[in-house]
């Protein structure tokens, strides 16, 4: 069921980035941050949402009469700059598939939260949304660990979704 309505809302909101871009990032913004994915059942856990809403919002971005440019200014070389310092260090790597596969995941986050984000969120408003989308996501987490805490009187450690950047306390996220 709840697959089912993720899937709903999912194919609600893709129309909606077609036509305008820039919520395709608090799209993305709430399922890398909330990865709502992970909390069904079945063939919707193993889509690639963050994937599909990327290419959408890539897509419409280029499609639409929405400015094509991203602000220039330290931020954005910063990123720039540590973009190829990750794309450099991954090249001289002394364990290249484990270093790729963090290069991959690393090098398409900086691609949507850094460059699409700073190209599309160019006001108050969307910045006010992108940043209640984030404070959504993250809080669902928070209060529902929360009150898992309190229930269980703090028997227990209280981990994000599997596989998603808070899924652990980054123990087995790093390999020797």
């Amino acid at each position: 069921m709840r697959g089912i309505l993720l899937l709903v809302v999912f194919a609600a909101t893709t129309p909606a980035t077609l036509y305008k871009p820039h919520v395709g990032v608090l799209v993305w913004s709430w399922v890398s941050y909330m990865n709502p994915h992970r909390l069904v059942y079945g063939f919707v856990q193993a889509l690639p949402l963050a994937l599909i809403v990327a290419s959408a919002t890539l897509l419409a971005w280029v499609l639409s009469r929405e400015a094509k440019r991203i602000p220039m200014g330290a931020i954005t070389v910063l990123l720039g700059v540590w973009a190829l310092w990750f794309s450099l260090t991954t090249l001289f790597a002394l364990y290249p598939d484990s270093a790729y596969a963090d290069w991959d995941r690393a090098i398409k986050v900086i691609l949507m939260n850094g460059f699409v984000t700073l190209g599309l969120i160019t006001t108050r408003e969307r910045l006010h949304h992108l940043l209640w989308a984030i404070v959504i996501s993250l809080g669902f987490y928070g209060i529902r660990g929360g009150l898992f805490t309190i229930f269980t009187l703090g028997e227990h450690r209280v981990y994000g979704p599997s596989r998603s950047f808070i899924a652990d306390n980054n123990q087995s996220r790093w390999r020797c």
